[in-house]
């Protein structure tokens, strides 16, 4: 992953949520919750993370940029629910070969277990509504990439072997299902009225900047 594009993908979530916590930090210093949610994109895959980490959580993330900002504005409350490989239909299968892998290496760790779980959407979810009390709370949300199974080769494939129909019916199949979904956790967060979202889009890893093409 280009690390200038996490970078200005965190410097544009911190543009967008400044007058949300510099109004607050001047009159109360209320402290601000900011949950991280999402998938490889969202955890930064791998760069610098922790090697036992299932979700890979690294530690040049864009949240991680991001909550360093927001703590030169005002003391924030960080938590990092986002999980390398995370699906928002249909996770249970990603779920399960979390848990094989695991023990297949022998770990035995809780919170390993507990990040396999993070695989869903719906229990990053979960868990941070857990975190969410009366102060202020930015989430992010970066979701969707593994549903559309661009990186299951053999699928991939397939789409793009079909005819032109079928192709594009089993996207628009994808694409609603995934909207469907994400309109559902969304409205799960929203039941609190301290609860601030900001939903990212995706990078084109078939650019000609992409480091795809400089493998």
């Amino acid at each position: 992953m280009n690390r200038s594009r996490i970078v200005i993908a965190a410097l544009f979530v911190v543009t967008a949520v400044t007058a949300l916590v510099g109004t607050q930090s001047d009159s109360d210093g209320t402290l601000l919750t900011y949950i991280a949610l999402g998938d490889s994109v969202a955890t930064g895959n791998a760069l610098d993370a922790v090697a036992t980490d299932p979700c890979r959580r690294g530690a040049e993330s864009y949240p991680v940029l991001v909550q360093m900002a927001l703590d030169e504005t005002a003391p924030t409350a960080f938590r990092h629910l986002a999980c390398s490989g995370a699906r928002i239909v249909d996770p249970e299968p990603t779920i399960q070969r979390c848990n094989a892998q695991l023990a297949a290496t022998g770990e035995t760790l809780p919170s390993a277990q507990d990040a396999c779980g993070l695989k869903a959407f719906r229990q990053q979810v979960t868990d941070a509504l857990e975190l969410i009390d009366d102060e202020q709370t930015l989430v992010t949300i970066t979701i969707g990439a593994n549903d559309m199974s661009w990186t299951d080769l053999l699928t991939i494939v397939g789409l793009l072997l079909a005819q032109d129909d079928i192709f594009q019916a089993e996207i628009e199949r994808i694409i609603s299902d995934v909207r469907r979904e994400l309109a559902v956790e969304i409205e799960r967060l929203l039941e609190n009225d301290e609860v601030t979202i900001i939903l990212t889009d995706y990078y084109n890893p078939l650019n000609p900047e992409s480091n795809l093409y400089g493998v």
